[in-house]
């Protein structure tokens, strides 16, 4: 299953004797999630599957976050609102299912997340990165609140109060920060990345305790996913109808060219 961009496929799937792999491959943009590459990665995740999941990016980029280009014609047409509402809802759905997909998730990082990243790569079970990987905490930069769970996913992983701190700042987290082991389960180097992601997913797959302690581990965190749903998507809806948010995301395109 294959979910196609205006430049081809922006997410790959391939089946495995340890599970499912998940390759985000579109480089050309940093990996951002257009609507069908949500749609895309909530189909696999939303259904129960044999062993465990690899999500891993091609580029130097591991997610950027929503499609900004999106956006910003949605904000020149006068419809970003109802975009992102309904694209806030969609991703909130997608990180919401891989929290509860019975089956252990883990992330391959060579490379930034950011913002919508983040939160992608925070609803994984472990996270391997490099020392290219950092999570950026962007959202503020455009004027708009985080999505996709992204405070109940890192106060489950840093503490509420260091989360709050945190994306108020619009920090960013690296493998050489004070918190890295608290965000990243180990890093390797590139060269490592890998197959150390292909060793672990083998690992799990043939647990006869992986499924069972993901799911004692995500009950909490999948509480305060839900519990913050209609918050995070009130500010969305709130953000959107704020004329420098969409003067600035009306103006992305135009910046990128």
């Amino acid at each position: 299953m294959n979910a196609g961009g205006a430049d081809g496929p922006r997410v790959r799937t391939s089946a495995h004797p340890w599970g499912t792999w998940l390759l985000l491959d579109a480089p050309q943009v940093r990996n951002a999630l257009d609507p069908a590459t949500v749609a895309a990665l909530l189909a696999v995740f939303g259904t129960d599957g044999p062993g465990a999941v690899l999500l891993s990016a091609r580029g130097p980029s591991f997610c950027a976050g929503g499609d900004l280009s999106v956006l910003s014609t949605a904000a020149a047409g006068g419809d970003l609102a109802d975009l992102l509402v309904t694209r806030a809802a969609a991703f909130a759905d997608l990180v919401e299912a891989m929290v509860a997909c019975p089956r252990p998730v883990v992330a391959a990082l060579d490379g930034p997340a950011v913002g919508g990243g983040v939160s992608l790569a925070l609803a994984c079970d472990v996270r391997l990165a490099t020392p290219r990987a950092r999570l950026v905490l962007g959202w503020a930069r455009w004027g708009l609140p985080p999505d996709g769970g992204a405070a109940a996913l890192l106060a489950a992983a840093v503490g509420a109060e260091t989360a709050e701190l945190l994306l108020a700042d619009g920090a960013e987290i690296g493998t050489d920060s004070p918190l890295a082991q608290r965000v990243f389960s180990r890093v390797v180097t590139p060269e490592d990345v890998e197959p150390a992601a292909v060793a672990t997913v083998s690992a799990l797959a043939a647990s006869p305790t992986a499924r069972a302690e993901k799911a004692a581990a995500a009950a909490p965190v999948l509480a305060a996913l839900r519990a913050g749903r209609e918050e995070e998507l009130a500010a969305v809806e709130r953000a959107a109808g704020e004329a420098t948010v969409v003067a600035g995301l009306a103006n992305v395109y135009k910046m990128k060219q």
